[in-house]
Parts: structure tokens; C-alpha cells; sequence
């Protein structure tokens, strides 16, 4: 919850957010589904934390390997569709 709340803080003072998150989420969240944005923001940060993704492109970093079923899974989620939101054409798919 801490996390959303921070994310939320920088999004409404307009803190410049790295390339990798506006380049998949843009750079605020649109007039229309705030809630699913910053639901879905919250998840890509949280997904590069547990992993310690730090690529500086690529949001969520390149594909896992699919032997770290938890991580992959999540990773699919995230670019196929439940997250569903902005360009995941930037991610590279091993």
C-alpha cells in the first residue's frame, strides 16, 4: 500500500518518472481508468522490486527464463494483457 501511495505522491506532483515507466505507462495516468493505471503501475514496480529489475529500457527487463515459474508467470501476466495497459512492444521476448 505504501508503494501505490508513493507512486500516487509522484504522479500528482508531477516528479519526472524514469523512461522505462513512461515509456509503458506515459507520463501520467489518462483521464479516464485512473484507478486501473495506478493499479497496474503499482504492479510493474513491484514486479521490478522483488526481481531487482534495473534495466533503465525495458520496464519489466528482459523475459525470464521459464524454469522460474513464479517470475515468468508474473512476467506474462504483466505483458499479455492483465496489467493491459500502454506499449509492451519495447519488451524483449527471449
Amino acid at each position: 500500500m505504501a508503494l501505490r501511495s508513493n507512486l500516487a505522491d509522484a504522479v500528482s506532483n508531477r516528479l519526472l518518472l524514469p523512461a522505462w515507466f513512461a515509456t509503458v505507462l506515459g507520463p501520467a495516468p489518462p483521464a479516464r481508468d485512473t484507478e486501473r493505471w495506478l493499479e497496474c503501475a503499482t504492479r510493474v514496480l513491484l514486479y521490478r522490486l522483488t526481481y531487482h529489475v534495473d534495466d533503465q529500457v525495458l520496464a519489466l527487463g528482459p523475459c525470464p527464463d521459464p524454469e522460474d515459474e513464479h517470475q515468468h508467470q508474473w512476467w506474462e501476466e504483466l505483458t499479455t494483457g492483465h496489467c493491459g495497459w500502454g506499449s509492451w512492444g519495447t519488451v524483449r521476448r527471449s
